[in-house]
C-alpha cells in the first residue's frame, strides 16, 4: 500500500494470501489435488511442446519447412479435430470411467509427442497430428 491509499483498498499480496488460503483446503482433499497435478503437467507439455517445439519443427528449413499460413493451418486442423471429436470422445469416457480416459488421452499425447520428430513427410505429420489432437 502506499500512502495515499484509502484503508479499503486491498494489496497484492493481501489478494494473493486470500487466494493461496482458499487453495490450501482444496488440494488437501486427494481427488481434487491429483486432478490438479494432472492438469499441471498438461499445461506444461502443452506449452512446451505444442506451443514452442512444434512451430519449430514444422518451420525447420531443413523439414518440413512450413510458412507461417501452413503452421497456422495445421494448428487450425488440430483444433476442428478437437471440436469435432470432443462429443465422442466424452461419451467413450462415460462409458469406461474417469482414469482409463485420461491414461487414454496422455498415451495419445505423448505418443504424438514421441513420434513426431520421426515424420517424413505431411501425410505422416498429419496422421501424428491429428492423433495428439484426438488425445487432447
Amino acid at each position: 500500500k502506499t500512502s495515499s491509499s484509502s484503508s479499503n483498498e486491498v494489496t497484492i499480496r493481501e489478494s494473493f494470501q486470500q487466494a493461496l488460503g482458499q487453495w490450501i483446503p482444496l488440494l488437501s482433499q486427494p481427488e481434487i489435488r491429483n486432478v490438479c497435478i494432472m492438469n499441471g503437467f498438461y499445461w506444461i507439455a502443452l506449452a512446451g511442446s505444442q506451443m514452442t517445439l512444434l512451430p519449430l519443427i514444422l518451420t525447420d528449413p531443413t523439414g518440413l519447412g512450413m510458412t507461417a499460413t501452413n503452421v497456422g493451418k495445421v494448428y487450425m486442423g488440430m483444433s476442428l479435430v478437437q471440436v469435432l471429436t470432443n462429443p465422442i470422445m466424452a461419451k467413450i469416457v462415460d462409458s469406461i470411467g474417469k482414469a482409463p480416459g485420461i491414461i487414454g488421452g496422455c498415451t495419445l499425447i505423448s505418443t504424438s509427442m514421441a513420434a513426431l520428430p520421426f515424420c517424413s513427410d505431411m501425410y505422416q505429420m498429419g496422421g501424428v497430428l491429428g492423433m495428439w489432437a484426438l488425445g487432447s
